[in-house]
């Protein structure tokens, strides 16, 4: 157990770690916190609008999260992509393991907690700044959801899916890792929505809706039909998720292979 992990030899890597980071990712928040400013004044520049509502907030909340947890956790392995840092990185005293479990900690939590605490400072500055418009618009927190957001558990499915991805391209490719992830992601995914369309339409003989987990629509000659598939929901819920976990197991089997 002492050769998998140790809790010393854990929090000296820790320290390294952000003794040698902490300026880039200060700086990271700063900009990450200028654009979320951005977003809401170009939400209050269009149309002459004078307030932000709390659905214009989940917007940019959600938006913002999701494009930075991809970016950041595109990015977390760079000191394996670099030929000078790469050779002492792997040196450190410690396992795969521990080192595995940083980089998984810093890049999925430690992004999103000190990023919600940045997007809601700068919620509060654009707050304070329309209130002194005359206008008192309703705070959004991320603990509560709009009517027309989606349910809580799509929204953290969803961003641990996001996470899991960025997590195995940033340690699979060695240069541009946030481009180079981003174009086979889309790729797959649109490879998958066609053939999940059409293997519907083949199968059901009509027309499909060609997004997995939802309703199918089949034209009949009486008209339109729409099948549900019992426990539709519980069935994306497990493919999501295993589908998380199979991309965190498949990083940690990559920075192992990095290590030899």
């Amino acid at each position: 157990m002492e050769n998998i992990f140790s809790l010393s030899r854990f929090g000296n890597l820790v320290n390294k770690h952000f003794r040698e980071h902490l300026r880039t990712y200060l700086m990271s928040l700063i900009v990450f916190g200028a654009i979320i400013l951005i977003f809401f004044m170009f939400i209050l520049n269009t149309g002459n609008r004078t307030t932000i509502t709390i659905e214009d907030q989940f917007v940019v909340c959600g938006v913002t999260l999701f494009l930075g947890i991809f970016i950041f956790a595109g990015n977390i392995f760079s000191d394996y992509n670099h030929s000078r840092s790469a050779f002492v990185t792997t040196m450190l005293p410690g396992s795969i393991f521990e080192k595995y479990l940083l980089y998984w900690l810093v890049s999925l939590i430690g992004f999103t907690l000190f990023a919600l605490g940045t997007y809601h400072l700068s919620q509060t500055i654009i707050i304070e700044y329309v209130k002194t418009q005359g206008v008192e618009p309703i705070r959004f927190f991320v603990w509560n959801v709009t009517n027309t957001s989606p349910p809580s558990k799509w929204i953290f499915l969803v961003y641990a899916l996001i996470h899991s991805v960025a997590f195995l391209g940033a340690i699979s490719f060695r240069k541009k890792t946030v481009i180079v992830t981003a174009l086979i992601s889309f790729a797959i995914i649109s490879a998958y929505i066609y053939l999940n369309h059409r293997t519907t339409i083949v199968a059901l003989y009509g027309d499909s809706t060609p997004i997995p987990f939802v309703p199918v629509t089949v034209h009949l000659p009486t008209g339109y039909a729409t099948l549900n598939a019992p426990n539709n929901e519980l069935w994306a819920i497990i493919f999501i998720s295993v589908l998380v976990i199979l991309l965190w197991i498949c990083a940690y089997f990559k920075l192992k292979e990095r290590q030899v």
